[in-house]
């Protein structure tokens, strides 16, 4: 495709170009932002996770270094759960409360891109239009006979803003589900192992709890 007929076809879109233009530059931004945002989320190895949760069935508690420098993803949510020990329900809100959050967060701009996949064909679609409206206005005009080459003409450029529209749409559609995918895989990680340290807390409790009430029994026995 060389330059000439590159710009044949943008000045053959005319007006509809710059909406399409927008929303193409748009999708590619949201793209790449939230590229860079799922490729630097931290990634604990389900190893680590492991044995601190080996740790944990071990009544030690404390936190590991590379915990401690953990500033997002999973480390937060095994710190939330070490802030509420004791405290069973709230801790199960808190814990529901951080995964919603961290769900959003994985999401944000997504319906910005799916919306992007679903306009930019209706506005290509809509150029296409108009540019037919101009041909068959230029044909009823012509003094001469219609001939298919004259049509072709007209149509060929006419289209042009569909195609565009279609080649926005795809990548925005297709980027939004993907994202969607790596989101719900994430989160899915992150509660299957949150959910194991909770587990593992209420197991600790319950046996401290057993612990604590057949010592009063015991006392009780000996007054």
């Amino acid at each position: 495709m060389n330059i000439d007929y590159l710009q044949q076809a943008l000045n053959a879109m005319g007006w509809m170009l710059y909406p399409l233009a927008f929303c193409s530059l748009l999708m590619i931004a949201l793209i790449l932002e939230r590229l860079c945002y799922f490729l630097l989320l931290p990634l604990i190895p389900d190893s680590k996770l492991s044995v601190l949760l080996s740790r944990w069935k071990n009544n030690v508690v404390e936190q590991p270094a590379w915990l401690q420098k953990k500033q997002r993803g999973i480390a937060v949510g095994i710190k939330l759960l070490s802030e509420y020990q004791g405290k069973n329900v709230v801790r199960e809100q808190q814990l529901s409360c951080w995964l919603a959050k961290q769900h959003q967060t994985n999401t944000a701009r997504l319906k910005l891109l799916q919306l992007i996949g679903m306009i930019s064909p209706l506005l290509g679609l809509l150029g296409t239009i108009l540019g037919m409206i101009v041909m068959f206005k230029g044909v009823a005009q012509h003094q001469g006979p219609v001939t298919p080459n004259i049509l072709a003409d007209g149509l060929w450029q006419a289209m042009y803003t569909t195609a565009f529209g279609l080649v926005i749409a795809v990548p925005a559609i297709v980027g939004a589900q993907l994202f969607y995918i790596w989101s719900n895989s994430y989160c899915q990680r992150l509660q299957h192992w949150l959910n194991a340290f909770h587990c593992q807390m209420m197991v600790k409790e319950h046996d401290e709890g057993s612990l604590e009430s057949n010592s009063d029994q015991n006392l009780k026995a000996v007054a």
